[in-house]
């Protein structure tokens, strides 16, 4: 385990921080998905070499996160109501 842990890299890139006890997953669904949508071809030779641009306080806003919050919401919703709903019947 040790060998492995001294084989990694450290970022600690400037990224939005919430501001809240509550809001870790979001941020961490948002941070995920503006990553992965500005370096879809990101490789671990580019960690290594610490070559990520762009990562940065500004990479999204709080009224992001109250919007991602709300659509993750109604996703769940979604998904319960569709649980619930008896076998066999579907929506039309």
């Amino acid at each position: 385990v040790e060998a492995i842990l001294q084989g990694l890299v450290n970022l600690k890139p400037g990224v939005p921080r919430q501001t809240n006890c509550c809001d870790c997953g979001v941020f961490a669904i948002q941070y995920s998905e503006e990553v992965y949508g500005r370096f879809p071809d990101i490789t671990a030779s580019h960690i290594r070499a610490n070559r990520i641009n762009g990562l940065s306080k500004g990479m999204f806003t709080a009224h992001q996160i109250t919007e991602k919050r709300a659509a993750l919401r109604t996703k769940l919703d979604e998904l319960v109501h569709a649980q619930k709903k008896p076998a066999g019947k579907s929506k039309a």
